[in-house]
């Protein structure tokens, strides 16, 4: 059935791909008024900058500089008359000559974007003045030369991508654990090792989810994260700092839960937590590519799906490889893996369903997935995928032939098995990771135009 299921999937996902049209980008400057390198004969009185996703006008920030290297951070930014894609910058009495200026503002899920402008002015009579003009000498630059823009603290890709990796692997986790001990293996909450993995989980999502706000907050004040906390209201304005905040209750609620503070029925503790995972795995797709990209009404479900049948694979395949196998006598042996065979198969056809359909969202050309960095991650990840369904195949075979009776389970079956499984749980990780560097990176139309600040 998983070949079939291959073989019929991905043909599809090569024809569709091959007509699909871009993507659509976090955010994109689409025109200004004055244009860049435009040459205008008076001082214009503002700078209108055009959108195609809204702008969340706390996260904005533009500076500018003039032929005199006299440079200033503006303020005084509304809304125009195209509502909440269309941004109107107060410009000071400019002087004539070369004027650059620099906007830099954080989309709706989270990452830093920017961009600049430049236009020439032939005299130094502004055509409209508004009606508080910012201080154009709040900081001066080095005379004789055009001075440069002050550059923003931004943190690191590498710390980026560690965040996202250690935040999944944990959502993953605390996913493996309600899945595994809601539907295959009943006792599973009873081993303190499980219970151990559960708790740690929440603690690493917490901390991780601290640290991602104070990174949103770092990138609307363009401060370093210790020092960024004046940030975090504004972070509430876009999707990734609404999801992290939310994400912490999340975590809350579902360590009150698993420790019993909640009065709940045992079976529905599970019900509760697996529901709870989806929803942390819900602020995953809300702050990520999911959301921003075109088909987001779509895209956000099919994520938690397509993330969600993840954890409970590969988080099940930690717990049973680990533990299970290792802890249950041969009755209870046969009856766990036989069950969570059966979810590894619904997990795995999930998987390759909805990863094909995020595939065609998030690649706009077939060339893509080899002259962008996010394609060839992307092609990395089925690679890699492809090797690991193999070695499930190998495993459900194995499970099929030996796992039938307890007289067909031997220690030398038991032991090969778990092996198998640790060696599928290990490329999953790999699986992760790669997933974690997609998400940071830039997508196929992002990098074309260079609107992506890493």
């Amino acid at each position: 059935m998983l070949r079939r299921l291959l073989i019929a999937v991905f043909p599809v996902l090569a024809v569709v791909l091959s007509i699909g049209g871009p993507v659509g980008a976090h955010n994109t400057l689409l025109s200004s008024d004055p244009k860049d390198g435009a040459v205008v004969a008076v001082a214009p009185g503002q700078l209108r900058l055009l959108f195609d996703v809204a702008v969340p006008l706390e996260t904005l920030t533009v500076e500018y500089i003039d032929a005199s290297s006299v440079r200033s951070d503006l303020a005084g930014f509304t809304h125009g008359v195209s509502g909440a894609t269309e941004v109107i910058v107060p410009l000071p009495l400019l002087p004539a000559g070369e004027v650059a200026l620099r906007w830099r503002l954080v989309g709706p899920d989270g990452h830093p974007i920017t961009g600049r402008v430049g236009f020439v002015v032939d005299t130094a009579v502004p055509a409209a003045l508004p009606d508080e003009v910012p201080d154009a000498s709040t900081r001066v630059g080095e005379s004789g030369a055009m001075a440069e823009f002050s550059e923003p603290w931004n943190a690191p890709s590498a710390l980026r991508w560690a965040l996202r990796y250690v935040s999944y692997l944990a959502i993953m986790a605390l996913g493996g654990v309600a899945v595994t001990t809601g539907l295959v293996w009943r006792q599973a909450w009873s081993h303190v090792s499980v219970r151990r993995v559960a708790w740690c989980s929440i603690f690493v999502a917490g901390v991780a989810g601290l640290v991602q706000l104070l990174i949103v907050a770092s990138d609307i004040s363009g401060r370093p994260v210790w020092s960024a906390w004046n940030g975090v209201g504004p972070a509430f304005g876009t999707d990734a700092g609404a999801a992290f905040v939310v994400r912490l209750l999340l975590l809350a609620g579902l360590g009150a839960v698993l420790a019993g503070a909640v009065p709940i029925r045992e079976r529905l503790r599970w019900v509760w937590a697996s529901g709870a995972v989806l929803a942390l795995l819900g602020t995953w797709a809300y702050a990520g590519h999911a959301k921003s990209m075109r088909l987001g009404v779509i895209g956000v479900p099919l994520d938690v799906a397509h993330h969600g049948a993840a954890a409970a694979w590969i988080g099940g395949l930690a717990l049973i490889s680990l533990v299970a196998i290792r802890s249950c006598d041969a009755d209870e042996m046969v009856e766990v893996v036989q069950r969570f065979a059966k979810v590894a198969a619904i997990s795995v056809a999930t998987i390759v369903a909805t990863g094909a359909f995020q595939a065609v969202r998030l690649v706009g050309h077939p060339v893509d997935l080899i002259v962008t960095g996010h394609g060839r991650y992307l092609l990395a990840k089925l690679v890699v995928l492809a090797f690991m369904l193999k070695v499930a195949d190998v495993n459900r075979r194995r499970v099929a032939a030996r796992f039938q009776s307890v007289s067909t389970v031997t220690p030398l079956v038991v032991d090969n098995l778990g092996r198998a499984m640790a060696t599928e749980f290990c490329v999953g990780l790999v699986v992760i990771a790669i997933t974690a560097a997609m998400v940071v990176s830039p997508p196929s139309v992002a990098a074309a135009v260079g609107l992506w600040v890493r």
